[in-house]
């Protein structure tokens, strides 16, 4: 099995790209020699031409690929390159598939991907184990989050990977100095949930709290909803 050969396999791409950093990150690889094939957008041919050409540099390089569709379904390629790719690939390439599910098993091209591929899967977290991964993520950096602020983090992210990802990386830009999160930072930083915010916004102006109803209205801003729709939403909900 070579070690230069990857394919990872996740429903979430988001999980996906964050365990192909993991590999990447491991090679100490130069960013400028990262590269990446998004195969419903490039030319497969180039792709080929790209792993089979010789490196002149001893570095080594990574080439990250997307969609890779001839996994899943047969169009008019000829894919005999690529399958003697993988059963004699470049020592200074590592090459990294990026699935969405396992790859159709009848295909002769997903058959001779299991004999070489290093195959990894990665599974969904379930709700009730993110505010452990949340703690633990920033404990592997050093940092101190707390218990009462990974709750309303991840009630505001709406416990989306994508969304809590965004939101770590200001939370840890904002605290590089003290490492030390607490729920003010959040309740600083964080926009509300796009629904609560509305619910509360629309509440607010029922019950005229001004300050409540401006704090609702400029966290629908910061996360980029149109005042428009903000006042459209909010004439429905009084009506």
């Amino acid at each position: 099995m070579e070690e230069n050969l990857y394919a990872i396999i996740g429903e979430n791409l988001f999980l996906v790209e964050k365990e192909t950093e993991k590999i990447i990150n491991n090679l100490n690889v130069d960013p400028f020699n990262i590269l990446t094939y998004d195969l419903e957008d490039d030319e497969l041919l180039d792709f080929i031409q790209e792993i089979s050409t010789v490196s002149l540099l001893s570095d080594k390089k990574v080439i990250k690929v997307k969609n890779p569709w001839f996994f899943y379904e047969k169009r008019d390629y000829d894919l005999s390159p690529l399958i003697r790719y993988f059963k004699n690939p470049k020592t200074e390439t590592v090459l990294i598939f990026m699935l969405e599910k396992d790859v159709n098993q009848q295909f002769l091209i997903s058959k001779e991907a299991k004999k070489y591929l290093r195959f990894e899967t990665v599974e969904e977290l379930e709700k009730s184990d993110l505010p452990s991964y949340v703690r633990d993520y920033f404990l592997g950096l050093n940092y101190n989050i707390d218990s009462d602020a990974i709750t309303e983090l991840l009630n505001r992210v709406d416990y989306d990977y994508q969304m809590l990802h965004n939101e770590i990386s200001k939370l840890e830009l904002l605290k590089m100095d003290t490492k030390d999160i607490t729920l003010n930072d959040v309740n600083l930083l964080v926009p509300r949930n796009l629904e609560e915010n509305l619910f509360e916004l629309s509440t607010a102006v029922i019950e005229s709290d001004k300050e409540k109803a401006l704090q609702c209205y400029y966290d629908l801003l910061v996360r980029g909803v149109d005042p428009v729709t903000i006042v459209g939403n909010l004439a429905n909900k009084i009506k």
